[in-house]
């Protein structure tokens, strides 16, 4: 994600764009702004972290001994709407939760990187 951050004060006046995480965004967000629809557009903020929340924890908590269940739409689209901030505290839950088990698969599978190349870990 990007953010223009404009001109930097006492800098060349060059605008500048900086990443900023999807949390950061997120906490800038007022809950009126969530459930908010722009113009033109089909979903609100709130409705789009749901649906992102939905689809992360399906994915966190797949494994080889717990398969992702079988796509139901018309019963993981029937959830109703999480208020914003508990719908912030369980998006932050499990995208913390995610980044870590993907650091444990990374280690486990990849290895770590060393000298430029990659060096597999034994996993057996």
């Amino acid at each position: 994600m990007r953010r223009d951050c404009g001109g930097v004060p006492g800098g060349d006046g060059e605008r500048r764009v900086v990443r900023a995480t999807i949390g950061e965004m997120l906490a800038e967000i007022t809950p009126e702004m969530a459930v908010t629809k722009p113009a033109g557009a089909t979903h609100t903020i709130a409705e789009l972290l749901q649906h992102l929340l939905l689809w992360n924890e399906r994915i966190r908590k797949t494994s080889e001994s717990c398969p992702m269940p079988k796509w139901e739409a018309e019963k993981e689209w029937a959830e109703a709407a999480i208020p914003w901030k508990e719908l912030l505290e369980q998006w932050n839950r499990s995208r913390d939760l995610l980044e870590e088990r993907c650091a444990i698969f990374r280690k486990q599978i990849w290895g770590s990187r060393r000298r430029g190349g990659l060096i597999r870990m034994n996993t057996c």
